[in-house]
């Protein structure tokens, strides 16, 4: 039930009202528990002179994703968790990932998650995200990744079908000195 609340304000151009609605959680009936509709209740809210308050985080909401850029920006906050095992929300049943360079395929989550979590690391997994594009079903990234010790980069190439991965295709370039025949052509990027 939404309960209406009416503010007057006045000035030398004239006056507006101003009506503001608020949910009255007394009057509230929800189809869901207070906990699964994220409220923290009776204590927050505007009826009780305050911002309503939300103790869900991001990842236990059912945000869509309507692009596959969407779906692979939260591919990378998945994997910078360094919970391999949580990358499966965002990954298909039918997911398959490949590396032409190595000419391996890994294919699901659960084989993806294990050899994330097994492959040798110094530290924590950090991801810095370059740059992504894409379309409704098809996206790019191009990330950094490091543990401290060891420095790579990925191109990452992904087919996105309803707010899952499908299919994503590795790039991983090994950087390398410059040949010297260009050298007057060319700067630095760093």
């Amino acid at each position: 039930m939404l309960s209406p609340s009416t503010v007057q304000l006045s000035g030398s151009l004239g006056s507006v009202r101003l009506q503001r609605w608020y949910a009255s959680p007394s009057k509230y009936n929800a189809r869901l528990p207070p906990q699964e509709r994220g409220l923290i209740l009776p204590s927050s809210g505007p009826a009780y002179g305050g911002p309503l308050k939300s103790n869900v985080s991001r990842q236990h909401l059912r945000i869509p994703m309507n692009t596959a850029a969407e779906v692979v920006r939260e591919f990378w906050r998945l994997m910078a968790s360094n919970d391999f095992s949580s990358v499966a929300t965002v990954l298909s049943p039918a997911y398959v990932l490949e590396w032409p360079q190595t000419n391996e395929r890994i294919r699901g989550a659960d084989r993806f998650a294990q050899m994330n979590s097994e492959y040798p690391s110094n530290g924590p997994w950090s991801f810095q995200i370059h740059r992504i594009v894409g379309s409704e079903t098809e996206a790019v990234s191009d990330v950094s990744i490091t543990d401290g010790v060891q420095h790579a980069r990925c191109i990452s190439f992904f087919t996105a079908i309803d707010g899952k991965i499908t299919k994503q295709v590795e790039f991983w370039p090994e950087p390398y000195t410059a040949p010297s025949n260009r050298k007057h052509l060319v700067e630095p990027i760093q």
